[in-house]
């Protein structure tokens, strides 16, 4: 008691303490970064390798089942994917969510140096999946009608927008898609070759020793070292055709020389303003370190430096438009923005249920002050923990809002209790005395909470990354709710005065009379006008339209205030003329200064209204009329209230009965809902994927892109989208790369849907359009927010194990079908990944009779087939069109683009004697996997779906998908999607909500110091269930990662009033009074606390519970949850739990403490 005394002592001290936690938390707020979501560490591992010229099937035995050998025994493997595609090898690991990922790499790397490596693989690269690989910013450059040609648009941004983007330190890269580089093509005549005695060898020689600078050594001079390079007599590209070679003939004699432009793997077509044309698209990305929302602004006024903007994303460069496709950082902005708008608007409701039952404004804001102060105190915690501003920690923050007042309610409530007077020093013992009382109590109260995320700050896996934010932000807010409760809130208190000090005020101003002080001549009246007025002023310093609204209002306040103050003055004449006298010079000096009238006129109008009201006029029976229908309603409350649980006291084991009944309806909801791992959410940003058919080359699927694109526009007038067909090799950052028959659609809608439903049918409209439009396959889906795991963009990943290759393919094609025809949007499988390619087998007795060895064969063919880069020039401009930087030289063989006939045809001998390729060799064409797919060793074939018809799970799916097309024998499904991380993920939440009531458990027992009452206490957990279950079904959310971690919150949070009731009935039993008395008058006397508290809490997770603007479909599941629980384990705790001790004790136990 002698710590508490000296603490309520000393307010003035309290409020230098609070002002500078407010100043120092401000403080740290500014250096918290913005994130989404907080760094999560995925646990996924990717081995890659490349071997130019090997088809799929040969990486496949050569390379994918021996690397697989290497590493399936790898210490905390889970599961292993593997991928071969032409050329390339993909291998994917992934680890238990415990393992040590940087000591599994190391072990990788020793396994993979110790690996003997096929021939002409290249060394393995291991890669870490990276959320920041996804583009931050994506722009488009196009073309204007009298202005550069797309070509020398790529040219400038390639040499200049490009190189500066990437100096920025928050850019890893920046890309530009879709440009067409322009280069020397020589295209050889092999029949001039051989006439002439040459060989392609040769050829290439001959460019590389005329167009090379090479190093010569060096001279010493007085000067120093001088060194030497002697540089090829090719410098220009007209020069080339005039190289000599060999034998004294000319390259331009073998060779035809162009300047042309290269071979398109990939052409960008955009729709913007209605307007479909040829463009470029520029990805920009970011450091997977950098803070997105800071990295997107610099970049915003980097392109306002260096480009001339035109509107709103739109800016000038090198005579073309540079528009703003799509920006990462956007939904992560208005994310952030509206969790601080529902934090405020909760902490606003809060205010107001504190001041409808506190009923003085002073003790209301007293309480409320814990909430900016908590807050305040947070900012500290989490900038010293390294902790951004995230959906996950602002929701922590958001969760605490109503809880952060708890504390300081109890403690207020209970001073209150003992108010004896109305001098200083009577409040001071009052106060420590209610504070002493209730002191215990709260602090084992806020560890229950407390102890429930710390375990989450060190939880590990993907699941832990994304709670320790969240742990990290309530158990800050509310330790610094615990301190202001017990040392702020007390000695401020003391400070209230004699009015506020009324138990229960009989009239509803009777709190508010003396907050403001008396009369318009007063000083402090006009630094209260004064200041909200300059704010006003400030605000709207560049809005001058808003005057006259301003000026208009001001007049009606000064006509309204008018009658109301002659009342008080008794003269309308003297104030109508006092009023312009003080006024008149700043209204009339300046239009602006009418912003000063608004407020203060208003808090005149106020001040008159408070004055009217205690006279006694018609205000004052309005309020007095409210404030009767509240008190009436209250104490009927109460009254029934009392009446209930003496009834439930006296006849416990109906209340247990009904307690059992409603627990139990409400658990037998459980199994009903909807299992996903993430919540459901419209969006804004699509991506579509397109099949044309093979023989499109990418000219043709640009074509293509651009009618689809124009069908798109007048599908929705105000769709943004940009088409890329094909795809750049170098780009690629997967196997997944398109081909020229493939094209990629990024589609931007100015809105959300405001359903699922709707979006639905949009998303089947865009699908149905693409078909309509000559493709043989589409998909379309929303990119995720966030991702845990991988990707997941689908509904249904499935694989099919088992069986040969025909098999296989033939069974997913089946399959296939059949979830197009239940319904399944966006179906793909593997099985349809062919390709072609023409195999050669040399006849080895043939080859020996024409005098030809193996590799002059394969050189001969080679040759005459592929494309050889050699080297390069400097650049070159004329007009518009200018030549790039680097201009490469490429010699094209003479059958590049041949049928398959003339390579028959191909004259494999000499000058004097033709050897056509068909007299030595058999040409057979074989069709093959384009990309084959292995799962723990054996090949699969894989079958995914972008959306499921409604209300149908993965698992029902798949039942029903066995049931229509049974499966062969010795052939199974291995599911590889969503439902297997939903799965452990819930079940690893399972086992935090099982930790977190064991932890409760511990702390209450030490608390209570026996095991009855924490084991009844931690009922309140079932009955919290019995209310969050069937909120989570009727809202719709289901079960899923955000729900679940609201129901470990809950945990932590239901079980408060329960510790404070028993406490308090603990302390009627030290009073003397009997078991069942003690039971009854406790619970009579929490349950204004116990209202107040759980109000607070649920109305401010009211505006993160609606779903409104980007990400609300992450936070809304668990404020449902929370709000639900939190209702219904205040109503079954106030009517079960002493149910439970009544019954309890009529069966001769001893539920409560005695007094010793």
């Amino acid at each position: 008691m002698s710590l508490l005394s000296g603490v309520v002592a000393r307010p003035i001290g309290a409020c230098v303490i609070a002002v500078a936690v407010v100043v120092l938390g401000l403080l740290s707020w500014q250096r918290l970064g913005v994130a989404l979501l907080p760094p999560v560490e995925s646990p996924i591992i990717t081995v890659r390798a490349d071997r130019p010229g090997s088809s799929a099937t040969e990486l496949e035995e050569q390379v994918l089942e021996p690397l697989q050998d290497v590493l399936s025994t790898l210490p905390g493997l889970v599961a292993m994917q593997g991928r071969t595609t032409s050329e390339r090898v993909e291998v994917q690991l992934a680890l238990d969510a415990s393992a040590d990922v940087a000591a599994t790499i190391e072990r990788l790397r020793e396994r993979l140096a110790s690996w003997r490596r096929p021939r002409g693989l290249s060394e393995p690269r291991i890669l870490r999946y990276d959320p920041g690989a996804e583009p931050l910013m994506r722009l488009t450059l196009r073309a204007r009608p009298q202005g550069p040609n797309l070509p020398a648009l790529a040219v400038a941004a390639r040499e200049d927008l490009l190189p500066q983007l990437e100096s920025r330190p928050s850019v890893a890269s920046a890309l530009i898609r879709g440009a067409q580089d322009i280069e020397l093509q020589v295209q050889v005549n092999e029949a001039a070759l051989r006439a002439l005695g040459l060989s392609i060898n040769q050829v290439h020689t001959a460019i590389r020793d005329g167009v090379e600078t090479r190093s010569a050594g060096s001279i010493r001079t007085s000067d120093g070292n001088q060194a030497i390079h002697l540089r090829g007599p090719i410098t220009l590209p007209e020069h080339l055709p005039s190289l000599p070679l060999p034998g004294g003939v000319r390259l331009e004699d073998v060779a035809e020389v162009q300047q042309r432009r290269s071979e398109s793997e990939e052409l960008a077509t955009s729709l913007q303003n209605g307007m479909v044309e040829d463009a470029l698209l520029i990805e920009i990305l970011v450091q997977s370190e950098a803070p997105v929302v800071a990295a997107a602004d610099d970049l915003r006024h980097f392109l306002n430096r260096i480009a001339q903007p035109q509107g709103e994303g739109v800016w000038d460069f090198a005579g073309g438009e540079l528009h703003l496709l799509s920006d990462a950082s956007m939904p992560i902005r208005t994310a952030i923005d509206e969790v601080i708008a529902a934090m405020a608007l909760g902490a606003l409701l809060a205010g107001l249920v504190l001041l409808l039952f506190l009923r003085s404004f002073a003790s209301a804001a007293v309480v409320f002050l814990s909430v900016p102060l908590s807050v305040c105190g947070a900012f500290l915690v989490l900038a010293a923990a390294d902790v951004t501003v995230n959906l996950m920690s602002l929701g922590g923050l958001a969760l605490g809002i109503g809880m952060l007042v708890d504390n300081a309610i109890v403690v207020i409530e209970s001073a209150r209790r003992h108010q004896s007077g109305h001098r200083r020093r009577e409040r001071e013992v009052a106060v420590a005395r209610g504070t002493g009382e209730v002191a215990s109590a709260v602090i084992a109260a806020t560890l229950t909470t407390l102890v429930v995320f710390v375990p989450l700050m060190y939880a590990p896996g993907i699941l832990g990354d994304l709670l320790s934010d969240l742990a990290w932000a309530v158990v800050a807010s509310l330790g610094a709710s615990l301190a202001v409760a017990l040392l702020i809130t007390p000695p401020l208190l003391t400070i209230s005065r004699q009015g506020q000090w009324q138990p229960l005020p009989p009239r509803i101003h009777a709190g508010y009379d003396q907050e403001l002080p008396g009369g318009w001549r007063h000083p402090r009246w006009w630094a209260l006008s004064l200041l909200p007025a300059s704010s006003l002023l400030a605000l709207s310093w560049s809005a001058p339209l808003s005057h006259i609204a301003l000026a208009s209002a001001a007049i009606w306040l000064v006509i309204a205030s008018a009658w109301l103050w002659q009342l008080r003055q008794g003269s309308f004449w003297r104030w109508a003329v006092r009023l312009p006298l003080r006024l008149g010079n700043l209204a009339l000096s300046w239009l602006r200064w009418w912003l000063l009238l608004a407020p203060v006129l208003l808090l005149a109008l106020l001040a008159g209204l408070r004055r009217r009201v205690a006279g006694g006029g018609l205000g004052s029976r309005l309020f007095s009329s409210a404030l009767g229908i509240l008190e009436s309603l209250g104490q009927a409350i109460a009254r029934a209230y009392g009446l209930a649980i003496e009834r439930v006291v006296k006849r416990p084991a109906l209340g247990l009965l009904v307690l059992m009944v409603l627990v139990g309806m409400g658990a037998a909801l459980g199994p009903e809902l909807p299992r996903r791992l993430l919540p459901e959410q419209t969006n804004r940003a699509f991506t579509m994927s397109v099949d044309l058919p093979r023989s499109n080359d990418v000219e043709a699927s640009g074509r293509w892109s651009q009618n689809f694109l124009q069908a798109l526009h007048d599908l929705d007038p105000q769709l943004q989208a940009i088409a890329i067909a094909g795809e750049d090799g170098r780009f690629s950052p997967t196997l997944d790369r398109r081909q020229a028959h493939q094209v990629q659609v990024l589609i931007q809608r100015p809105q959300a849907s405001p359903s699922l439903a709707e979006e639905a049918y949009f998303l089947t409209r865009l699908e149905r359009q693409a078909l309509a439009a000559g493709a043989l396959g589409a998909a379309v889906w929303a990119p995720p927010l966030f991702t845990i795991g991988g990707t997941q963009q689908d509904a249904l990943a499935i694989a099919l194990r088992g069986g040969n290759e025909a098999q296989l393919r033939q069974s997913a094609l089946e399959w296939q079908a059949q979830l197009r025809l239940l319904g399944a949007g966006g179906v793909r499988t593997s099985a349809t990944d062919q390709t072609q390619e023409l195999q050669i087998i040399a006849d080895a007795g043939r080859l020996s009779e024409a005098g030809l060895s193996w590799q002059q064969f394969q050189d001969r063919l080679a040759a005459a087939t592929s494309i050889t880069s050699i080297e390069s020039f400097r650049p070159r401009f004329d007009g518009f069109t200018p030549s790039p930087s680097i201009l490469p030289i490429r010699v094209h063989g003479s059958l590049r683009e041949a049928p398959i006939s003339a390579l028959a045809d191909l004259d494999m001998g000499d000058e004097s004697r033709p050897l056509p390729l068909a007299s030595i060799a058999r040409i057979e064409r074989l069709q093959s996997s384009g990309t084959i797919h292995h799962r723990d060793g054996r090949r699969v074939a894989t079958l995914s779906a972008t959306s499921l018809p409604p209300g149908i799970s993965p698992s029902a799916m798949v039942a029903e998908l066995q049931r229509q097309s049974p499966l062969p024998p010795g052939m199974s499904v291995l599911d590889y999607g969503l439902d297997a991380l939903t799965n452990s993920h819930l079940l690893a939440l399972a086992g935090l909500l099982v930790l977190a009531v064991f932890l409760v458990l511990v702390v209450m027992a030490v608390q209570f110091e026996n095991l009855a009452q924490p084991l009844i206490v931690l009922l309140g957990v079932p009955m919290a269930l019995a209310g969050a279950l069937p909120a989570l079904w009727f809202t719709g959310h289901g079960l899923n990662v955000m729900s679940g971690i609201g129901l470990v919150v809950l945990a932590g949070i239901s079980v408060n009033n329960a510790i404070v009731l028993v406490t308090t009935i603990n302390l009627r039993r030290y009073s003397g009074l009997s078991p069942l008395e003690a039971i009854a008058d406790g619970a009579r006397t929490r349950l204004r606390p116990i209202a107040m508290t759980t109000l607070t809490t649920v109305l401010a997770l009211i505006p993160l519970s609606l779903g409104w603007g980007e990400a609300s479909a992450l936070r809304a599941p668990l404020a449902v949850a929370v709000i639900g629980g939190m209702a219904s384990s205040s109503m079954l705790i106030l009517f079960g739990l002493p149910a439970i001790l009544a019954f309890i004790h009529g069966r001769g136990a001893n539920p409560t403490q005695p007094p010793a």
